[in-house]
């Protein structure tokens, strides 16, 4: 866009300007904002008050926190950034709220993780030690500060970038990737990139082995004509974490292209519709903080039942069972519902 463009225009109208063309995001990040919130907490109540105390439940209890902050906050700021995309003079306010957002990605990820190496080690591992209540709160704890510990370096490396718009006008912007990094902000990037890709291969080569695994225990299964809810539950967790852990790598994926390819990326030679589709695809990320309840809705029926109770306003706590049982059968009884979300 030329500078002639902007001769007759204030920084008002510039910025007007650039909100039009940025409506389809806008909207998009909105629906997401809209979901999110309302998702993860109906996440947080059914799976706090309705199911019993256990590995998964721990780790989709405390995943669905991290999504409900990082709805509530990121996504919130990342609509604030575009109304002021050309006015953001706090320079402490985007320091802080971007360096919060790779936070939130960050520890969210890391919890992600976290159910599917559990699953790995109760189908490729079974006799070893497993994750236990107790344990898992160490390991949740240990997702936090790696998050904190990863993201300390961003508020150094976050520019609030001054730039001259035309000749006689100047804004200040607040962007998620400087226009100018340093040499330390550009290998911190690179650091992320690397960390994220690791991820997704780690999942890949986590459910390769899971998936061998579990076909043929189903062989086995098969010639000997068993078939135990166990196994149902066990498939159903599969399922689960399999679909979120997808999920993750595809949403992500764009971030690391765009990441790529920036350089190489002449947004002045397109066209309105090309920008806003470029920068829904840049914004793709949200869906991972926004589509778990849908995946629990889909694949866990008793989440489904107690969701609809809970709008029809006939939820309440189950009482706790009083009965007296073996210490074989508590250990049994254990195994079970550390499968059963």
């Amino acid at each position: 866009m030329s500078n002639a463009t902007f001769d007759d225009k204030t920084l008002q109208d510039i910025s007007n300007d650039f909100i039009q063309k940025m409506i389809g995001p806008v909207v998009f990040l909105v629906i997401c904002l809209f979901l999110g919130v309302p998702g993860n907490i109906t996440v947080l109540v059914i799976y706090g008050r309705r199911y019993s105390t256990n590995v998964y439940r721990s780790i989709i209890w405390n995943l669905a926190l991290a999504d409900l902050m990082f709805c509530s906050f990121g996504i919130t700021f990342d609509i604030a950034r575009i109304f002021k995309y050309y006015s953001f003079k706090k320079r402490w306010i985007c320091s802080m709220g971007v360096s919060l957002l790779v936070f939130g990605m960050l520890y969210s990820s890391h919890l992600l993780i976290l159910p599917s190496v559990h699953r790995f080690r109760q189908v490729c591992m079974s006799l070893r030690p497993q994750m236990t209540q107790q344990s898992i709160k160490y390991w949740i704890i240990g997702c936090f500060l790696a998050a904190i510990i990863f993201t300390s370096p961003k508020p150094e490396l976050q520019f609030h970038e001054r730039i001259n718009i035309t000749n006689n006008i100047t804004g200040h912007i607040c962007p998620i990737t400087s226009s100018r990094p340093s040499i330390y902000a550009v290998i911190y990037s690179y650091f992320l990139l690397l960390l994220f890709a690791s991820y997704a291969v780690i999942l890949v080569i986590i459910y390769l082995a899971i998936g061998i695994r579990m076909y043929i225990q189903y062989q086995d299964r098969r010639r000997k004509s068993l078939n135990t809810i166990e196994e149902n539950i066990s498939c159903k967790m599969t399922k689960i974490t399999l679909t979120v852990s997808i999920l993750f790598t595809l949403s992500y994926l764009p971030v690391f292209l765009f990441q790529i390819t920036q350089q190489s990326i002449q947004e002045d030679k397109f066209s309105s519709v090309q920008i806003t589709l470029l920068r829904i695809i840049e914004q793709c990320y949200v869906i991972n903080h926004v589509a778990n309840p849908f995946i629990y809705s889909i694949f866990d029926e008793r989440f489904r039942k107690n969701f609809i109770q809970l709008v029809s306003m006939k939820f309440v706590k189950p009482e706790k069972m009083k009965t007296n049982v073996s210490a074989s059968a508590v250990t049994a009884s254990s195994v079970v519902l550390d499968s059963m979300i």
